[in-house]
């Protein structure tokens, strides 16, 4: 069964939190009946990203999953063989982690902002900028 079927009170808040978060995040229908958000950033240098926010049939047991889809990004530091972004590691502290009880979508797209600040200092200088562990 689809996650938001069995559960469409967590729909509607992950709707509404995208919404206030990113007005201009539209939701779109995937295969297999899955959803996901479309969403544009612009990073500090003036560079503009379309990105999609997936979500897994095992929602929200299982977190989100982003990718960047224009300019198409491969082969990266932080990127998955399936051009997934690698947004946090499961040993990270838990406020730099997903909660299912709490992470939403919009988490998910800041942590993408996050990458893709990450992944043009890289393009600049070859190295992938470390996380701060105070």
């Amino acid at each position: 069964m689809i996650w938001y079927k069995i559960n469409p009170g967590r729909l509607l808040k992950e709707q509404e939190i995208m919404r206030a978060s990113f007005p201009r995040a539209r939701m779109v229908k995937v295969s297999g009946g899955g959803l996901a958000w479309v969403v544009t950033l612009k990073t500090n240098t003036g560079r503009i990203y379309a990105i999609e926010i997936a979500y897994p049939d095992g929602f929200p047991a299982d977190y989100p999953k982003a990718f960047v889809i224009d300019p198409a990004i491969r082969g990266v530091p932080h990127q998955y063989n399936n051009n997934q972004l690698c947004l946090f590691n499961a040993s990270d502290r838990p406020e730099r982690s997903y909660n299912p009880a709490k992470t939403t979508a919009a988490t998910i797209t800041t942590w993408v902002a996050a990458w893709l600040a990450s992944y043009e200092i890289w393009q600049r200088t070859g190295t992938w900028p470390e996380r701060s562990v105070k």
